[in-house]
């Protein structure tokens, strides 16, 4: 789904805010299809490929058990996309 929203654009600093919201918001109700028993959280960055580094690390205090978080890394010609979920039971 992501890949999708991505794959054939090519990088423009211009239009990252709308695909990252676009990105963030079709991530979002994928999931409320999938279970409704959940809150989510998405975050997206859309960086421009090149020379310079990115590291992104999250943490989160919130039971263990029931609730999670996973991050999806793509990326096309000219940039990279990384997608993290944030799932926690209502």
């Amino acid at each position: 789904m992501i890949s999708a929203l991505i794959e054939a654009r090519v990088y423009d600093p211009t239009q990252v805010q709308v695909w990252t919201a676009e990105i963030s918001e079709s991530v979002v109700l994928a999931l409320r299809t999938i279970n409704s028993g959940y809150k989510y959280a998405v975050t997206c960055v859309v960086m421009q490929k090149g020379e310079a580094g990115l590291h992104i690390g999250s943490t989160c205090f919130w039971d263990q058990v029931r609730d999670g978080s996973f991050s999806v890394r793509l990326e096309n010609a000219t940039m990279h996309c990384i997608v993290n979920v944030f799932a926690m039971v209502y």
